[in-house]
């Protein structure tokens, strides 16, 4: 557990106890296990009194008090959306995410953040400008994308996103790229003209998802790009936001700037898109380098410039009273005008609603026997699974990471009582029309070589299969025109002529063999059941995915080879993923 120090006070007769104090300090800082809010959440510290430091002792008795000092402050920890946080001494969040969603809806509903926890989350906020230095207070990291993408949705689902957009210059757009590290604009390719099938359903290889924009991103996406021109920064910013929101594996696609060029392209030039919520209306903008971004009175007015906002610290005191629980989020009235952001759809990933109510106490997560699900994550990252997405991007659209979670745990007997049910879903069916060729990494691993068959497949004209010399083990499968990656297939094996198919091998079904055979050959020598059926605690959010096994489960064949180390960020999966082990007595009534 990261953990951070803003200020410390020591008082002491002389000099030298002061330095001997800040050691001891420091030295128990690093040292204790200092116990958080749980799993993923993030807990913040108003002030801990540590109490006599006596320079004559180590500082592991030291360490002992912070440890205990901090159990107090946990077990009478508040969520920041009740009444009383801004009074508490200690407050936390769901997950850093939902830290800086709470704050970018209070901002756009101009509720007050002089509570001091709101310091805590962004230091560096220009109370000038708050909206938009907040876009830059999001930490430019790919797990930063993924904070910064979940704060985007739900202003968009409030239909709230219209006041950080006005804030934004052509300059803010080119900054913001760099700062995700994503394409500047290209060139859209051209459209067939009056394709509506394009137009509505952004469907279409190679340049277009095949999956549609999340409705909540359709209207603010159309009305900002037709007000910017397709070939403004800031249009291509919003719309790569939008597809990676809708799809967060998208970042692995290599075309994602190509088709973020061709939504912008096609928002410029389809019908009018519906008003903006009320109490806003944009004003026509043709100068590229306004000196001020239009808002209205019913939203807080920023200031706008081509500089950066300041990185040193910002005062709060001028920004609001203290902090008010409310049901919904108000903002303030300015005649007959108010804008209301709407409340989210309910989600089953996100636990309770703790941006716009009360949020649970501190509880048990719920408990799944498969815990070690997610121990497959390096086993499919090592077999070349992201190298698949990216150049096979088709697998990114269908979801491939999830569906082989999804089969898997259907296999080991997932129930509907799960946690996982909920967040990995159904299997989806398998797409005879995707093409598939196994990575490289296969042919000396997994793949039984160097003989391998090439069939036909009973009633699929010009369908093509290939599979390894045991016979279960799908290496490509392509229709009519042979794919690029099969060459290097083609010159590692003595390819065969096999019989006719009666029914179509799947490529997750080849990732699950090719998964088993991994974990069998490998110095772990571990099966498949083996490592997935281990009870944990789960805790979901939008963002993170928390498990949480006792310390009696390590296994020393994971260990060695790295099965256990935490993920972090799987951009496949859209998900921050991290490994926790605790004691027997916090989890003996859920094993």
């Amino acid at each position: 557990m990261s953990r951070l120090v803003h200020r410390v006070r020591l008082h002491a007769p002389a000099a030298h106890l002061v330095q001997r104090g800040a050691f001891l300090l420091e030295d128990a800082l690093r040292t204790a296990s200092l116990p958080g809010a749980g799993p993923g959440r993030l807990l913040l510290v108003r002030y801990l009194h540590v109490g006599t430091i006596n320079p004559a002792r180590n500082p592991v008795a030291l360490a002992m008090a912070l440890e205990e000092r901090m159990r107090l402050l946990r077990a009478t920890a508040v969520h920041a959306a009740t009444a009383g946080a801004p009074a508490a001494q200690a407050v936390y969040f769901h997950d850093e995410a939902e830290a800086y969603t709470m704050l970018a809806l209070r901002l756009v509903a101009r509720q007050p953040i002089s509570a001091w926890f709101w310091r805590l989350v962004a230091p560096h906020l220009d109370p000038r400008a708050p909206l938009r230095s907040l876009l830059y207070a999001i930490p430019a990291t790919s797990v930063g994308t993924a904070m910064l993408l979940r704060v985007l949705t739900e202003l968009a689902a409030r239909e709230a996103l219209d006041p950080l957009l006005a804030t934004l210059t052509p300059t803010d757009g080119a900054r913001l790229l760099a700062l995700r590290h994503w394409s500047a604009p290209v060139a859209a390719p051209a459209l067939p003209p009056n394709d509506a099938a394009q137009m509505q359903g952004l469907a279409g290889p190679p340049a277009m998802p095949t999956a549609l924009l999340a409705s909540a991103w359709r209207a603010p996406l159309a009305r900002w790009i037709k007000r910017w021109g397709s070939g403004d920064p800031r249009s291509h910013w919003l719309a790569t936001s939008a597809l990676v929101a809708t799809h967060p594996p998208r970042l692995l696609d290599p075309t994602l700037p190509i088709r973020a060029a061709l939504l912008t392209s096609m928002m410029t030039s389809a019908p009018t898109a519906q008003p903006s919520p009320v109490g806003f209306t944009p004003e026509p903008d043709q100068d590229p380098h306004p000196t001020q971004a239009p808002h209205t009175a019913t939203y807080p007015a920023e200031a706008t410039t081509d500089e950066l906002p300041p990185s040193g610290g910002a005062t709060f005191s001028a920004l609001g009273a203290p902090v008010e629980r409310s049901s919904q989020l108000r903002p303030v009235p300015h005649g007959d005008q108010t804008v209301t952001p709407r409340p989210s759809p309910a989600r089953t990933d996100q636990p309770g609603e703790a941006m716009l109510a009360l949020a649970p106490p501190l509880a048990m997560p719920p408990v799944t026997r498969l815990g070690g699900l997610f121990f497959l994550l390096p086993v499919l990252e090592r077999l070349g699974l992201r190298a698949l997405l990216a150049a096979q991007p088709h697998w990114i659209e269908a979801d491939l990471g999830w569906a082989l979670l999804r089969i898997v745990a259907a296999r080991l007997g997932l129930t509907e009582r799960d946690p996982l049910h909920h967040v990995l879903g159904e299997a989806p069916p398998d797409d005879p029309a995707l093409t598939f060729v196994a990575p490289a990494t296969w042919h000396n691993g997994p793949a039984v070589l160097p003989s391998a068959t090439i069939h036909r497949v009973e009633q699929q004209p010009g369908l093509r299969v290939i599979i390894d010399r045991t016979g279960r083990l799908l290496l490509a499968r392509w229709s009519h025109q042979r794919p690029a990656g099969l060459h290097e297939l083609r010159t590692a094996t003595d390819l065969r002529r096999g019989a006719t198919l009666a029914n179509l091998p799947s490529p997750t079904h080849a990732w699950i063999t090719a998964a088993r055979r991994w974990l069998r050959r490998s110095p772990a020598h571990i099966g498949l059941r083996d490592l997935v059926t281990r009870p944990a605690l789960v805790s979901i959010t939008t963002t993170h995915l928390d498990l949480t096994f006792d310390h009696s489960q390590t296994d020393l064949r994971l260990r060695r080879h790295g099965l256990d180390f935490n993920p972090g960020w799987v951009p496949w999966l859209g998900k921050v993923v991290s490994f926790h082990y605790a004691n027997v007595e916090e989890l003996r009534y859920a094993l």
